[in-house]
This record gives C-alpha cells, structure tokens and sequence, in this order.
C-alpha cells in the first residue's frame, strides 16, 4: 500500500526504503550544522567588525591624545555595563529557548556585539596586530580541531566530562595552595615563594584552558547528537551557535594572554 514501508520476501525492510529515510536524516543534519556554523560565524562577524570599529574609535578620541586615564575610566564603566547586559541577555536567551515562543536571533546578535564592545577596548590598549592576528589564527585552529574531535567521540561524552571536573577538581586544589603562598610570596621578599606562586598561576591557567578545549568538544558533541535527532527548531540552532561562540571567546581570550606573555608586553 502507498504510504507504507515496503517489505522483501523474506519479511525485512525494503533496503531503498531504508536507504531514503537515512538519507533524509544526512540531509536534516547537514542543514542543522549549516546553521549553527551559519550563525556562529555570523556572530564571530559581528564581533570582529565592532573590535575594529571601536579600537579606531579608542585610539583616535583617547590613546593618541594621551587621555589614558580616560580611557581606562571609558572601559571600568564598558566592563560593568557589558558584564551586566551579558547576565541579562543569557537569561533572556535561555527562557526564549526553552519556551521557544521568541525568536534568539536578535539577544543573539546583540550578545555578539557586546563582546565586540569589550574587545574593542582591550584591542586598542594592546595596540598590535600581529599579537591579536596570532592569538586568533591559534584560537581558530584550536577550536576546529576540538570540534572535529567532538564530532568523533560523540559517544565518548561521558568519558571527557569526567576529565573535565577533574581538572576543574585540580584546578581548584591549585588555587588553594596558591592562595597559602600568596602572603609569603607578597611579604615575605622570597624569591622561591614568588616563583612558585607564579608557576602555579600559569599552570592553573594552562589547565583551564585544556578543560575548556575539552568543554567545546563536549559541545560540538552534544551539537551532534541533536543534530542527529533531526532538530529543526531556529532558536536550538541559535543557542548551539551561541554555546561554540562562547566557547571560541574563551579560547582567545586564554590564547590572548599567554600570547601576550610570550610577546614580553604587560
């Protein structure tokens, strides 16, 4: 009958038949990752586009005149109102998604800009494109291979969560250990207590951002699963764009530093 699965002789499923919903399901994945990298790249976009507008803008009103301290006022009240307005659009964009009567774009688009406000300050203090050039060139490569791992150990998830919070677990063990040597390394005039803090610093640093590759390959790996399932709702494809995006910031942003660190600048 028309509308049915067709059965073989020996009473299994017509292999065509098969064959065309699996195929159907290709397709459905392929258009969920053509979104989600769609509007992930769109906010990377967004971000990058307000960074350089506004560390033109920075240097051409404050650095170049000499208003450091300007400057640095302009960017405590930009780091507020950013933090602030970030809390908010996470929480909006979070109850959009789970009731999914709204559309994320727009918090989504907003959320990206944010970020560009942020960046554009920091880019503009840093004053280096080559510094800013390699610590993206590095984060790109490091987030595409943890999503391509993601993808491939999909069924691996709880495995790297496991890895993750003990890190984290190691992570904080460190911080308090580094938390005892602070007075001495601060009062002390020690050279030893000084050198262990910071080595103890970096290593935490080197830790958190191995636990955060790891956080974007559990993403890309739960982005698989959905996709997998044959999601087709416009704001999960949003909110998995906006969940690599923050995941890619935070790599810079790790990247940034120990580039910086390397480059001998303060």
């Amino acid at each position: 009958m028309e509308g049915n699965v067709n059965l073989n002789s020996n009473g299994n499923f017509n292999s065509e038949v098969v064959n065309d919903i699996l195929n159907k399901d290709k397709v459905t994945a392929s258009k969920f990752y053509s979104k989600v990298f769609l509007y992930f790249g769109l906010g990377v976009l967004l971000t990058s586009v307000v960074t350089l507008l506004l560390s033109w803008i920075f240097q051409v009103t404050m650095l170049n005149n000499g208003g450091y301290g300007e400057f640095f006022v302009t960017y405590m009240v930009i780091l507020i109102a950013s933090f602030i307005t970030l809390l908010v659009l996470d929480f909006v964009i979070q109850a959009r998604v789970m009731k999914n009567n709204k559309s994320v774009l727009v918090p989504y688009l907003l959320y990206s800009t944010i970020y560009g406000v942020l960046f554009g300050a920091i880019a503009a203090l840093i004053d280096d494109p080559m510094v800013l050039g390699v610590s993206l060139l590095m984060t790109s490569l490091l987030f595409l291979s943890m999503c391509g791992f993601g993808y491939l150990s999909h069924n691996k998830m709880n495995a790297l969560l496991k890895i993750v919070s003990t890190l984290f677990i190691a992570v904080m063990l460190l911080c308090l250990i580094n938390f005892l040597i602070l007075p001495f390394a601060l009062f002390s005039g020690d050279y030893d207590a000084y050198f262990a803090y910071g080595l103890i610093y970096w290593v935490i640093e080197a830790v958190v951002l191995i636990a955060f590759l790891l956080l974007t390959a559990i993403d890309f790996a739960r982005i698989r699963k959905i996709a997998e399932h044959g999601a087709q709702n416009e704001n999960i494809a949003l909110f998995c764009a906006l969940n690599i995006y923050s995941d890619f910031i935070t790599i810079f942003l790790y990247i940034l530093r120990f580039v910086l660190i390397f480059s001998r600048r303060d």
